[in-house]
């Protein structure tokens, strides 16, 4: 029995190989391998003195896996492209300008608009922009959609005539009107005017400002008052607008 303890005999020194042994080797090996594909050639490829039906199956077989190494490197080639993605490009900030020059920013920086459009609170912000998504000054990748809102001005931009109606179906006109918004362009004052007239009660005599008055500019102010045969006491319609200026008829 071989002692644990007896000391390993020493490893005879490995032969060193010169580099003119390692290219005969290399060239033997050289030689097999052609050898090899030559015979597995004869085998697989067509040749002249093949049937046809052998001639015809090594065809297709071949074909096939053409096809398939086509396959693969088509979405290798692929996988490897959209690695790379696109560049990323800085998104501007669009909100208050015209539609025409928003379309153009966006363009040069190669991104992709998607135009909305919404009613906005101010009737002078009509035809701009009130909103983008995502927000100006973040990176994205070039072809991003970028969401545009574009203000069709104000619900109403005049003011409508309400002369003749009854001031409570006319607080219930201004606040369906407004109803989406924090600040409404036009809304009937607290505290109503009287006037002796025929009509019925409640009934609108005169408003100011006038009808078709631009919200957007600021309102002539001015008053008068029509007296019929003394009555009970009519209101009339106050109204002021969204910067709290009073616009009453009396």
């Amino acid at each position: 029995m071989k002692n644990p303890r007896e000391p390993k005999a020493p490893k005879a020194p490995k032969t060193p190989v010169t580099l003119a042994q390692r290219v005969e080797q290399l060239k033997a090996a050289w030689v097999k391998f052609e050898a090899w594909a030559r015979a597995f050639a004869k085998r697989v490829l067509p040749r002249p003195y093949d049937d046809e039906k052998t001639r015809l199956f090594k065809t297709i077989a071949w074909s096939l896996i053409g096809m398939a190494f086509l396959v693969v490197f088509l979405s290798v080639s692929v996988f490897f492209l959209a690695l790379r993605g696109q560049e990323e490009t800085m998104v501007p900030q669009v909100v208050g300008k015209d539609l025409a020059s928003a379309l153009i920013e966006l363009q040069e920086k190669e991104l992709t608009p998607y135009v909305q459009v919404k009613f906005s609170e101010d009737p002078r912000d009509k035809g701009n922009i009130v909103g983008q998504d995502p927000q100006g000054g973040i990176l994205a990748k070039a072809g991003r959609r970028v969401t545009l809102w574009v203000s069709r001005g104000a619900i109403i931009d005049n003011v409508e005539n309400f002369v003749g109606q009854n001031i409570n179906d006319v607080q219930l006109r201004l606040k369906t009107l407004f109803s989406t918004q924090a600040t409404p362009l036009l809304a009937l004052t607290p505290n109503p005017v009287y006037t002796f007239s025929s009509s019925p009660e409640g009934t609108v005599l005169e408003q100011k400002p006038v009808a078709g008055t631009p919200l957007a500019h600021r309102p002539n102010l001015w008053s008068s008052s029509a007296r019929g045969p003394r009555a009970r006491p009519l209101r009339s319609a106050s109204m002021t607008d969204a910067r709290g200026r009073s616009l009453w008829p009396c």
